[in-house]
């Protein structure tokens, strides 16, 4: 399959925490005994929710109802469940299982089973193709503590390849998750490492990565920790931190191991059954932070004198990180001129402009931010050429009477 060239950039990003009282999970469900240690969840294509149970237990994946209740398992002949620890999905109906726990960050046999979802339903057992896979950047098994950062227990599916983010546990804590991508396809890979994002200083059983769903339009990250998750907005194209983030905090701290979207603003999270207490499934809204953050994002661009003659002023207080687009469009609806101002990184400045010639007038214009458009009327207003003025005149003028003359003349009856 095609192999799509990426670019490493190591990243320190600004992190929003919600402010106020932290958030309560709404209780789903006790997850039955055979449930105890679930440790991935998705949402399949079909709308059937699969979650599968951590090391030790049998290769299994099983599909529950919303109040936790197994209806269907499947076993799969060619695995092992060396340590199982996250799900996800493609567009074309394939369920992915990241057998790729490392807590020691010393196994040199990490895979990614294949499975179709539509088998999974119909059968009681399958077989599943195979990824096994290695870290470009890991030359030691295990790596010295401050560099034990290749536990992973976090898979999302994104335009062709898989997307893996760390579970840290470097000593001492270093408060990053990294991002690894490779090909979403049979096959034996070396997996690339792309970012990494810090989420904090620890301790680190309260900052780690331990699961990762994306949105079904692709607008919403959601990465989970046992105490709280990072939710990460509108991120630009192959750059997934470079979007909006926010930290949520719960009032449980739990041992949560499995997240997935159920819609477009409610998510579902599994706990494991430890000292901790868990066994539980639960549902989270997040209405509110997606209205706060579109009132943010519409408010990232602001022009104070919409006048102008050569150049336009604008402030930005961009969101999200990457490139910015600018459009100008005539009272007809006909694009007049576009371009790009560059790219930009998070944050307050001020922006000018330079607009290349064109008639004098109102204008709208769309000011894009990665994907998130923001429409204006300005108006030009340049010195006039009166020669020029008169000499549109006359070629009108001029028009208008061939038209007129070119009409047939009706005959009298």
């Amino acid at each position: 399959m095609p192999r799509i060239l990426l670019v490493f950039t190591f990243s320190i990003l600004l992190v929003f925490t919600l402010f106020g009282q932290k958030k309560q999970l709404d209780t789903l469900a006790t997850l039955p005994t055979s449930l105890k240690e679930v440790s991935g969840m998705v949402k399949g294509q079909s709308g059937a929710l699969w979650v599968i149970n951590d090391s030790g237990n049998s290769p299994e994946i099983f599909q529950i109802d919303g109040e936790g209740r197994i209806i269907h398992s499947c076993y799969i002949t060619n695995a092992f469940n060396i340590d199982w620890e996250e799900l996800a999905k493609d567009d074309k109906g394939n369920i992915f299982i990241g057998d790729f726990g490392n807590n020691r960050n010393n196994r040199e046999d990490l895979k990614i089973y294949i499975v179709k979802e539509t088998d999974l339903l119909k059968n009681d057992s399958v077989e599943a193709e195979i990824i096994a896979f290695s870290y470009a950047d890991q030359l030691q098994f295990p790596p010295k503590k401050e560099r034990q950062n290749f536990d992973m227990e976090a898979m999302i599916y994104y335009h062709g390849n898989l997307m893996l983010f760390s579970k840290n546990r470097t000593k001492p804590f270093t408060g990053y998750t990294t991002l690894y991508s490779l090909p979403a396809a049979p096959g034996r890979y070396m997996a690339q490492k792309l970012d990494s994002l810090y989420v904090g200083d620890g301790p680190g059983e309260l900052f780690q990565i331990t699961s990762a769903d994306l949105s079904a339009d692709g607008n919403r990250l959601m990465l989970l920790s046992y105490e709280k998750c990072f939710l990460i907005f509108d991120p630009p194209y192959m750059d997934l931190f470079g979007g909006r983030i926010e930290r949520i905090d719960f009032q449980e701290l739990s041992q949560k191991e499995s997240v997935t979207w159920i819609n477009d603003s409610s998510i579902f999270i599994c706990d494991e059954k430890s000292v901790l207490g868990g066994g539980f499934m639960y549902s989270l809204d997040l209405n509110e932070e997606i209205k706060a953050n579109n009132l943010l994002r519409k408010k990232e661009v602001s022009i104070p004198i919409k006048d102008f003659k050569d150049t336009l002023y604008f402030s930005l207080n961009a969101q999200v990180r990457g490139k910015v687009f600018y459009e100008f469009f005539s009272g007809e609806g006909a694009r007049v001129s576009s371009g790009t101002l560059g790219y930009f990184e998070k944050g307050e400045q001020e922006v000018k402009l330079f607009v290349e010639p064109f008639p004098n007038g109102a204008y709208m214009l769309n000011i894009q931010v990665g994907r998130r458009p923001h429409a204006f009327f300005v108006y030009r207003y340049n010195k006039v050429d009166w020669e020029e003025v008169k000499k549109s005149f006359e070629k009108r003028r001029e028009e208008i009477r061939k038209q007129q003359n070119s009409r047939p003349v009706k005959q009298a009856d």
